[in-house]
């Protein structure tokens, strides 16, 4: 009973280390392309605001893709992407992610 226990929890924890490898490698992609510019560019009056996390979900919302859809693609609940929406809405001092979208592209020019 006790071996069966400890292999189910390694197996989680290697499960767990693949997710995180995974969510780092989108967040490196992610901010890669904020970096080298391109149509994914996020100005840097615009980076400077916001975390990493919170970058990806605009570069994710620029893709319009749902919540939901966010949510799988970062390995988070969708609870955890409405709250990076929540922040990053205040920090660009706007009230929807439309505004959110129409700040990004005024900035990029």
């Amino acid at each position: 009973m006790l071996g069966d226990e400890e292999a189910r929890r390694d197996l989680l924890r290697r499960e767990v280390a693949v997710e995180q490898q995974q969510h780092l490698e989108l967040a490196r992609r992610l901010l890669d392309q904020v970096r080298e510019g391109g149509p994914n560019e996020v100005p840097e009056r615009i980076a400077a605001l916001l975390s990493p996390r919170e970058l990806e979900v605009l570069l994710l919302l620029d893709r319009h893709l749902s919540t939901e859809e966010i949510a799988t693609r970062l390995f988070i609940s969708e609870h955890t992407v409405r709250s990076h929406v929540k922040s990053l809405l205040g920090k660009l001092g706007v009230s929807s992610r439309r505004e959110a979208l129409e700040q990004l592209a005024e900035a990029r020019g």
